[in-house]
């Protein structure tokens, strides 16, 4: 009669990641037989894998899920994920206005997850703010715009020439209307103001200046 004994030998595997907050791993510590441990880490939002660790040593080549062969009685394994760097550009016409609040004074910068810029934007003589744009659509008002970042993204400063007051004809006196685009919209106007109220909100020229119509601020 032939007596065989079947050995499991186990190996102590002992998995950790290097920043807890920055992501995980999908199994935990443990004994496991010797032979094949599939592994996969899963980084946090703002970040992404690094690369594995064997007993402080890098693993060289080892991707987010690797298969590690357990064949020492105890071993530790460090899943290390890094910070995702995200670009934030911004524009603006410089004859026109400026905008601060990046590093040294750059129009491009990279930042981490969740990293918090206050941009400022200032008009020029001659010109005011209107609103910030992101991929063209406006996300605010304020000259002042926090942003918080979350991926990449540029940001456009619009602003615009100053509305040109309206100085009332001298008695006797009349001008002309024309639409920007330099079309005759009326002649022979006396009362300026009150043609303006009669007209749909934009620019003009008038007496061979740009005038800006905002019936709302009158």
């Amino acid at each position: 009669m032939e007596w065989t004994e079947q050995l499991n030998v186990n190996g102590h595997v002992e998995l950790a990641v290097a920043d807890e907050s920055t992501g995980s791993i999908d199994k935990s510590s443990g004994d496991y037989s010797y032979g094949e441990l599939t592994l996969t880490a899963t980084p946090a939002d703002g970040y992404e894998f690094g690369y594995w660790m064997e007993d402080g040593v890098k693993i060289e080549g080892a991707g987010a899920t690797f298969t590690y062969l357990v064949e020492k009685a105890s071993t530790q394994l460090t899943a290390v994920f890094v910070p995702v760097i995200y670009e934030i550009s911004i524009s603006y016409d410089e004859q026109q206005g400026v905008v601060t609040g990046m590093v040294g004074g750059l129009t491009t910068g990279y930042f981490k997850w969740h990293d918090v810029l206050t941009l400022e934007a200032k008009a020029k003589a001659g010109y005011m703010f209107v609103h910030w744009e992101s991929d063209g659509v406006v996300v605010g008002t304020n000259e002042t715009l926090l942003v918080e970042v979350e991926g990449s993204r540029d940001y456009t400063a619009v602003f615009s020439s100053k509305p040109t007051s309206i100085a009332a004809p001298a008695v006797g006196q009349s001008v002309s209307i024309y639409s920007i685009g330099g079309q005759l919209l009326r002649r022979n106007v006396t009362d300026v103001r009150a043609a303006l109220r009669s007209m749909p909100e934009g620019l003009y020229i008038i007496g061979g200046r740009k005038v800006m119509n905002c019936k709302s601020s009158r």
